[in-house]
């Protein structure tokens, strides 16, 4: 599969959920995963599609540079995120976290990847993108691996 493929898929959904991984390797200019994120954040911006992803990708995102000390740059991340268009950053409520220990005991998943999951599902998501192979195990939501589209 290529990136065609990956833009075909994307066309199928109307709200996709993102994992940290999209906003890392884009923000971070990753060059294996540029020309993905690229299209999918160009898609988002657009309104071809909406997304969503959990609060906890603020966290996620914003621990490197804070352990580097770059405060500047986290501050930097955590506004792109506050006002990137059609994306909605979902706080963990009482529902998800139940949710998530859905996915927990059901897959054996992380508790953030669990909590991104169950945001996912959640908020009505039918695909979650990611590059983390667990995630294939999961059943109900769509699972689009980015190395599956380079």
């Amino acid at each position: 599969m290529g990136q065609q493929d990956f833009i075909a898929l994307l066309g199928k959904h109307r709200l996709v959920a993102l994992d940290t991984c999209c906003f890392i390797y884009h923000f971070e200019a990753n060059r294996r995963y540029l020309p993905l994120t690229r299209l999918l954040f160009r898609r988002i911006e657009e309104g071809a599609i909406s997304a969503v992803t959990s609060s906890i990708t603020l966290t996620e995102l914003l621990t490197g540079p804070k352990r580097l000390g770059n405060d500047a740059l986290a501050q930097e991340y955590e506004e792109l995120l506050a006002i990137f268009p059609n994306l909605e950053i979902v706080p963990v409520d009482w529902k998800i976290a139940a949710r998530a220990a859905d996915f927990r005991a059901e897959f054996a998943l992380r508790t953030p990847d669990a909590l991104q999951l169950a945001t996912a599902v959640c908020k009505g998501a039918t695909l979650f993108v990611s590059n983390d192979q667990r995630f294939k195990r999961v059943k109900g939501i769509g699972i689009a691996l980015l190395d599956d589209y380079l």
